[in-house]
């Protein structure tokens, strides 16, 4: 019961293999928003969790049916993940990480916004050399470590119309 994501080891899981369950019925039947945009890959229902950026806010979780509101990828529920958005004044953090197998990323981000008008950037780049997925006994002259490179940026801007809209902009640009 719950939300349970993928049990396999990254080493022995495909990337398309990333999905989570919720409620236990298995996997491809959650959906994933992204500030209300599907994260669900459109094809096979897998998530690209790099995709995220850093500056979460908060997530939301509705366990149950869904596919009236959010359509078939919601049979078992839906986890919206919300990001932080611009507001009065500045704001930067920069981050910076490392780990064995040459592992490291680093991020940026920023915001900086009035009453009326807001502005957020962010960019995470994120490198790993990995390890040799086959045992050390079984390895040839063509197994070679399964290294990872992914850069992501995003940005926002938002604008308060009125006192009854606001108008908001938003791109995420992934490259891997």
């Amino acid at each position: 019961r719950g939300v349970q994501p993928g049990t396999l080891s990254s080493r022995y899981n495909h990337p398309t293999a990333q999905s989570l369950s919720l409620r236990g019925l298995g996997g491809r039947r959650g959906l994933v928003l992204l500030d209300g945009m599907p994260l669900n890959d459109g094809f096979g229902g897998w998530i690209n969790w790099q995709r995220v950026p850093d500056t979460v806010e908060r997530i939301e979780i509705a366990p149950g049916g869904g596919s009236n509101l959010y359509g078939t990828w919601a049979k078992a529920g839906v986890i919206q993940i919300l990001t932080e958005q611009p507001e009065p004044g500045a704001k930067f953090r920069a981050e910076s990480r490392a780990g064995t197998m040459s592992t490291y990323t680093q991020s940026l981000s920023a915001r900086y916004g009035t009453d009326r008008t807001g502005l957020s950037l962010g960019y995470r780049w994120y490198h790993t050399n990995g390890f040799i997925p086959v045992s050390a006994d079984q390895r040839g002259p063509i197994d070679r470590t399964a290294d990872s490179r992914h850069e992501n940026v995003t940005g926002t801007v938002r604008m308060v119309v009125n006192a009854a809209t606001t108008a908001t902009l938003s791109g995420n640009l992934f490259r891997e």
